[in-house]
């Protein structure tokens, strides 16, 4: 649809140049877009879940417990052979 040319901003002669220039744009924008959004596919199948999250720090904490009754362990046994 071809533009009123009062030849005053904003319809000066050059409108319908910019415009189309606008127009190139918005379509590579949108090629950009879309392959942002094909990384961030990509990208959240690999992000860990607030349920996995939760299962390591279960673990860890088990871990940790049990490497502490370990080490209280061999404590108890180096005291009994030293005395």
């Amino acid at each position: 649809m071809p533009l009123a040319h009062s030849g005053e901003p904003p319809h000066d002669g050059g409108m319908e140049t910019r415009v189309a220039k606008l127009e190139e744009h918005v379509g590579n924008i949108r090629v950009d877009v879309a392959h942002v959004r094909a990384r961030v596919d990509a990208i959240e199948t690999h992000m860990a879940t607030k349920a996995d999250v939760t299962t390591a720090e279960s673990r860890i904490i088990r871990w940790l417990v049990s490497a502490a009754i370990a080490m209280a362990g061999l404590v108890l046994a180096a005291a009994k052979f030293i005395h």
